[in-house]
């Protein structure tokens, strides 16, 4: 005789599905509510669209420690001018805060090698609805560029726009 119940798994676990590869959170039902998150039996798979890799320092890792890094454009140590200088120069860095710059996309003319052959580790991880942590650009490196450069000549130009009067001002005179 086949075992019926009435009460379902389905009925009492989270229904919650990972956006990335469509498998569901093993926990219970309000396991949210507890403060505990949501995770899955299988391993997730990468989605462009959701950038679900997680870099993790290699040398860290390899001393026993998992350390998150995220490119971005500027070291924690340069100012946000040199910052972005260097950014035009050579690129985005990768910066573990017990290794200090590990890595710089343009580092050399040509040869520069892939982070991910070298100096981080990548883990592929779930993205659960409602929280937005891969959503987000925490850089956004081309609209700070951008910026930089809009704010730059700017600056420039309202800069030379008072010289540029004296001059113009004293030659009209002058003539």
């Amino acid at each position: 005789m086949a075992h019926s119940s009435f009460f379902p798994d389905e009925y009492f676990t989270c229904s919650s599905l990972c956006l990335s590869c469509g498998a569901g959170c093993k926990n219970s039902m309000n396991h949210g509510k507890e403060g505990v998150p949501h995770e899955a039996k299988s391993r997730c798979r990468y989605s462009h669209q959701y950038d679900n890799r997680v870099y993790t320092c290699k040398a860290c890792y390899e001393r026993g420690k998992e350390v998150s890094v995220v490119p971005k454009t500027s070291a924690s140590t340069d100012s946000p001018w040199m910052g972005l200088a260097k950014y035009a120069w050579s690129g985005y860095v990768i910066e573990c805060p017990n290794c200090g710059v590990v890595y710089r996309s343009r580092q050399y003319w040509f040869g520069n090698q892939d982070p991910v052959d070298t100096v981080v580790r990548t883990e592929i991880v779930h993205v659960w609805p409602g929280t937005d942590a891969f959503l987000k650009d925490n850089n956004n490196a081309a609209q700070r560029l951008l910026d930089g450069m809009n704010f730059m000549a700017q600056s420039v130009s309202e800069l030379s726009l008072g010289p540029t009067k004296a001059v113009t001002s004293w030659l009209t005179d002058q003539i």
